[in-house]
């Protein structure tokens, strides 16, 4: 692997980039935003990744690549379909064999990786079938095929991370794999780029690594264009605050948020939208 340069560098060496997510696309925002201005930028663009059990988003990826100037390679693992049945189920018994086995296995060859990603080894063979000059891994089972993949090719390699893993939860089994992978993976990149400036701090401060540069989850300014002024769940004129993700989970900055609410001397309304357990809400209304 080539040592550390910044983003705009290793562009300048890479004309053919490979992106890897092991999500459905229409659930991976920053990907679609990456590969459509890598594209934009003129370079060969090719993104991997996988569909499971849920037709209703596999039928928002297909109207999502409508149009699109990049190149789209999947596979799928669903129950439903007689052709996928094998890799859905093999994947998951692989996947729960790999979690069960203890972390002094970890240093062993992809244990860690499969145990983080269910579809690791095919996601990683599908990364490596073509080659590129620069392979971008998105989650932590993203980054370790996407470095499969570069290793393969003796490629760049390059990560965005969208968010901190290793504090997710209190499960430490799971924070304790999260940081195995990075720790493995992140020090070979090229070039790294977080969701925010607090997390590329944590990132470099935690591997001693340059500070990734950030790139906010935003969208064009000329989007507005295209609001129609309807006012649909705001109520009166207090404060509103509008929180979106594609789940509401907690330990995400929410009850900071609904806290500091409590603290202001003036009407204040917040709207959640996004996918929450009963669980989730009882202890969000708790507060």
């Amino acid at each position: 692997f080539s040592p550390r340069a910044n983003v705009e560098n290793t562009a300048q060496q890479a004309r053919k980039i490979c992106i890897v997510t092991p999500n459905y696309l229409s659930s991976t925002p920053r990907v679609v935003k990456e590969a459509d201005a890598l594209h934009e930028a003129g370079f060969e663009v090719r993104v991997v990744f996988s569909q499971g059990n849920l037709e209703n988003v596999r039928v928002h990826d297909a109207e999502l690549l409508k149009g699109k100037g990049w190149t789209p390679q999947t596979f799928g693992w669903s129950p439903h379909r007689p052709q996928e049945k094998w890799r859905y189920h093999g994947s998951r018994y692989r996947h729960f064999a790999a979690r069960k086995l203890p972390a002094a296995l970890w240093s062993l060859p992809y244990v860690v990786e499969t145990a983080e990603g269910r579809v690791y080894p095919e996601l990683a063979r599908l990364a490596a079938a073509e080659p590129a000059d620069l392979y971008i891994g998105h989650y932590l089972d993203g980054l370790a095929a996407a470095a499969y993949a570069a290793r393969r090719w003796n490629a760049l390699l390059g990560y965005d991370a969208e968010d901190l893993h290793t504090e997710f939860g209190d499960d430490e089994v799971i924070k304790k794999r999260a940081f195995t992978l990075e720790q493995r993976y992140i020090v070979r990149c090229a070039h790294v780029t977080a969701a925010s400036e607090l997390m590329a701090q944590n990132l470099s401060q935690k591997y001693h690594i340059p500070p990734p540069t950030p790139i906010y989850n935003v969208f064009p300014w000329s989007d507005r264009d295209h609001l129609d002024g309807a006012i649909k769940d705001r109520r009166a004129d207090a404060l509103s605050i509008y929180w979106y993700s594609q789940t509401i989970g907690l330990d995400r900055g929410i009850q900071d948020a609904i806290r500091a609410m409590g603290l202001v001397d003036a009407p204040v309304q917040l709207h959640l939208r996004g996918a929450l357990s009963p669980d989730v809400q009882q202890a969000l209304l708790a507060l």
